[in-house]
This record gives structure tokens, sequence and C-alpha cells, in this order.
């Protein structure tokens, strides 16, 4: 490296010859200009350590560079990265922090602090500066799904769906399938909320922990709801995803939309390659039917329970290996025909 060379050359000092006899003063104007150019020669050798793979060597060189130019964001953010694949956090943290210090704008920076405090833990710190990164770079697909997950650990569960609504807008972008895990966690978080909200009421005593008014609570099941729906719509082929809608819907009293939603949950099993293979496919395919059959059942329209009986007498041969599944398959079967579904 021509870079290595000329610190070698030059006695590891960006020192000129004639300043070397003598220790100048770090007050006058010559020396802040020898400080900036030692900085820069500093920031430069860091730069190709680190294209070098020499992390370590990296580091030292960096820091030399911002103890001397303390306002250079530019080496802060490299030195923060290099700390980061070095498995340096804390002192990472402490580089980026300079960065928007001394850039407050700067998005990438703000991007890597939301992402050290979440392998920290700190997912309160990772929401505010994630919230900073997404002033500046709004479409970033890889923010969202960042700030999704602290927000649904925070149990900010309005937030949630809005940056699942993102996500899904990005979904060209990043193609990245329906994180049906996460939908789960935000489905019964709002559930459990706006449940509070709606049957206790806005008053809160000074014992009690504060509760979601009920117009906030409709709210966010409406918001969910479309959410759902914008789900169902662009994927069809996800059991998961049906478990969602038909735990929305029966929370919400819409139990033909739930019965809709567990028989189209039952065939997605289906349709899951060797499904019957899988124990834990089996079960939520017995869970699914147990399900849509209570439903089906207590409305007693003759057509639904027509409908549910084939689906049951369908899955019984695929079933043989499992004997408990089997014993209940038959046995909702037998009910199905005691309620006329033969």
């Amino acid at each position: 490296s021509h870079w290595a060379r000329a610190w070698e050359l030059s006695n590891s000092r960006s020192v000129p010859m004639s300043h070397r006899r003598s220790r100048p003063n770090i007050s006058t104007p010559d020396n802040f200009c020898l400080r900036q150019r030692y900085a820069r020669a500093k920031s430069s050798l860091g730069k190709w350590a680190f294209q070098q793979g020499e992390l370590e060597e990296c580091a030292t060189h960096l820091e030399a560079a911002v103890e001397v130019k303390p306002l250079d964001k530019h080496s802060w953010f490299l030195l923060g990265s290099t700390r980061m694949r070095l498995g340096r956090l804390k002192p990472a943290l402490t580089a980026f922090s300079h960065v928007v210090q001394c850039d407050p704008q700067e998005k990438s920076a703000w991007g890597n602090i939301a992402a050290i405090h979440m392998k920290l833990d700190n997912n309160a710190s990772a929401y505010s500066a994630l919230k900073e990164a997404l002033k500046e770079n709004h479409e970033n697909w890889r923010l969202w799904e960042n700030l999704l997950i602290v927000t649904i650990d925070l149990a900010k569960f309005g937030e949630a769906m809005y940056c699942m609504g993102q996500l899904l807008d990005a979904r060209e972008q990043s193609g990245h399938a329906v994180d049906t895990a996460a939908l789960s966690l935000v489905v019964i978080g709002v559930l459990q909320d706006a449940g509070k909200g709606l049957q206790q009421g806005p008053d809160t005593s000074a014992d009690e922990a504060p509760k979601m008014h009920p117009d906030v609570a409709q709210r966010q099941l409406e918001q969910l709801g479309q959410l759902l729906a914008r789900f169902t719509a662009t994927t069809k082929s996800d059991p998961s995803l049906w478990e969602c809608a038909a735990v929305f819907n029966i929370a919400t009293g819409k139990y033909t939309q739930a019965r809709e939603c567990r028989m189209k949950q039952c065939r997605a099993i289906q349709n899951t390659r060797h499904w019957e293979r899988d124990e834990q496919q089996v079960k939520k395919m017995i869970s699914a039917a147990s399900s849509l059959c209570s439903m089906t059942f207590e409305a007693g329209d003759a057509d639904a329970l027509y409908a549910c009986r084939m689906l049951l007498k369908g899955l019984l041969p695929h079933v043989g290996d499992h004997e408990t599944a089997a014993a209940k398959l038959a046995g909702l079967v037998a009910q199905s025909d005691e309620r006329g579904g033969g």
C-alpha cells in the first residue's frame, strides 16, 4: 500500500522534517494544519486497512484520527462499522453517536444505532433511533422490519400495524413473504388491548393501569380488519394467515367470516406438500377443523354442515398414521352426521 509505505518513510509521522527537531506550539495556526494533516493520514490508513480486512489495525488508525479531529463524521462512521464487525457493540454505539452529533440527519448512523440497541436488548432506545432513521429514509423496508419487531416488543400495536402496512407496500422491493408470526402477535395484542378498552370503558382508578379509550379501541379493531383484508387479498396459500383472520373474526363476532377463514385454513394446510407427515401440521389441521365444526354446529346451516362433513371425510384417509388425530376426526364426522350433515 502506498499509504502504509508513505507512513513508514515519514517515520510514522505526518509532520515535515523542519518541525521534528522541536515540539511545535499547539496553539499556532501552523500546528493546527499539521494536526489536520495527521488526521487525514490516519483516516486514509484506516480506510485502507478496512478494505484489506485488517480490522484491528483499522480501528487503531481511526481512533487516532478522531482523537485529533473529533468532528470527522466519516472517520467516526467507519470506526463504528469496524467496531461492530469486531463485536464491540458499546464502543461502536459511541462512535455512531458521534456521527449523529455531527450530522443529525445521517440516516445510516441512526440505523446502526438502532441495530446495536436491538442486539443489546434495549428496544426503547432502538425505537427512538429507528424513528430518526425513517425520517430520512422512509422507503427502507429493512428499517420498517426492525421497527415492527421493536413496536411489538414494546406493545405499541397501533404502530406495529402501520409498520406492517408499510411492509406490504414495499413487498415487491423486499421480496419477503408475509411474517405471519409477527402478524399473529399483532392480532393477539390488538384484540387484548381493544377488548379491555371496550369492556371497561375509559375511566381508570388510581390503582389501575391506564385503559384504552373505547373510541381508540374501536379504531384499532377497524385498522386490524383492514390490514388482514389486505393480507388475505394478496396471500391466499398461507394457513397461518387464515388462522389470524379467523381469530380476529371470532373475537369481533363475525362468525360466518370466521367459518370461511377456518375452511380456507384447512384447505391451505391440505395444499401443503406432505402435510400429513408433519406432526405439527397435523395438530394445526385438527385444531382448525375442530374450531370450524364448533362454529358450524352452532350455526346449524345445512350447506355449511355438508361442506364441513365433506372436508372431514376427505381428511380421514390422510391421518391414519396419527391415532389421536384419526380418532378426533372420526368423532367430528359422527357429530356432523347426527346434526344432518349427511
